[in-house]
């Protein structure tokens, strides 16, 4: 292996060089992944404000509130496509999310099923 492949394979990175798969790709880039997190935060921060200034007092209202209003588009990075062990598949935030968002605003939300799967949705 050459050694700009080793570098790029222990930097996390995977090329077509050397028989390594080329479909994936490790950012290694703190200020990326410092970003993302302020943006998180920013967007939690922001979803506990509406939520207060709404009145709603559960998330899975906040959730609904978001979709019929199509007000999604600003919370990218903690929505989600979420699947219930009851079969029930609605927008709402990631678990992580979810758990600030609860430290932050003392809900009603009472839980009633498990979260089964959390998938991202792409930006548009």
């Amino acid at each position: 292996m050459s050694s700009m492949v080793q570098d790029a394979y222990d930097m996390g990175i995977t090329t077509s060089l050397g028989g390594m798969p080329s479909d994936r790709f490790y950012r290694n880039d703190n200020n990326y992944s410092n970003k993302q997190t302020n943006k998180g935060a920013t967007d939690i921060s922001e979803y506990v404000q509406l939520m207060k200034s709404q009145g709603i007092r559960t998330v899975v209202n906040m959730n609904k509130y978001l979709t019929k209003n199509d007000l999604w588009s600003k919370f990218s990075t903690i929505q989600r496509k979420n699947t219930y062990s009851s079969g029930f598949v609605a927008m709402g935030v990631s678990k992580e999310a979810y758990s600030k968002i609860m430290d932050l605003y003392k809900t009603d939300d009472i839980i009633q099923a498990r979260l089964i799967v959390s998938k991202k949705i792409a930006s548009k």
